[in-house]
């Protein structure tokens, strides 16, 4: 099998548009397109709708705990937009916001922050919180040692609602998982943008 090739549902793809569907729902057709590292599905005008190939952002813990932000097809009005399922991960609870509007600034704003998290020696004092006003997310820097970074990551349960409590996530994770959080916050970014 060629590195370009990729497999989905038992089925070898190469490169270039090769399967194309109609969704039974709504009717919109979109094709699998193998392209360089991931793989695409488009609709017929070739506008992306989700990717594969991880475009998605995930810092885990060592004790257990998990954020992650997920690139989902949001194409209610028949327009793509960009649209994130945000996921809380604990030891004893998972919660997951469907659908969440996101604006690609704030993925490239998060890949910075994540990155001057794990290089800079004060993240806490030296770091403004990121936060995407599109969807309500806020990641802040609670405290930082030589080795972890105490982040606080928060989301609004209802955005439409100021009076509730915003759900989230304390989490202490390693500065080296950060650069590779900042990363795939730039793969994010990059899918977001493509909307």
């Amino acid at each position: 099998m060629n590195s370009d090739d990729y497999v989905i549902l038992g089925c070898v793809i190469g490169p270039g548009r090769v399967m194309e569907w109609q969704c039974r729902e709504c009717g919109t057709e979109y094709s699998v397109t193998a392209q360089s590292g991931f793989v695409a599905f488009a609709t017929g005008v070739n506008r992306p709708l989700a990717v594969s190939g991880r475009p998605d952002l995930r810092i885990a813990s060592p004790a257990g705990a998990a954020f992650s932000l997920t690139v989902v097809p949001d194409v209610a009005d028949g327009t793509p937009t960009a649209a994130v399922d945000v996921e809380f991960l604990s030891p004893d609870r998972q919660v997951r916001y469907l659908g969440r509007p996101f604006a690609p600034a704030s993925a490239d704003a998060l890949a910075e922050f994540l990155y001057r998290c794990a290089d800079d020696r004060l993240p806490q004092v030296t770091l403004q919180p990121v936060i995407d006003v599109a969807s309500g997310l806020s990641v802040a820097v609670l405290d930082a040692g030589e080795l972890d970074v105490n982040l606080e990551i928060s989301l609004p349960e209802d955005p439409e609602d100021d009076e509730v409590e915003p759900d989230g996530l304390d989490i202490v994770v390693p500065r080296s998982s950060l650069v590779t959080a900042s990363q795939a916050a730039r793969r994010l970014f990059r899918a977001l943008e493509r909307r």
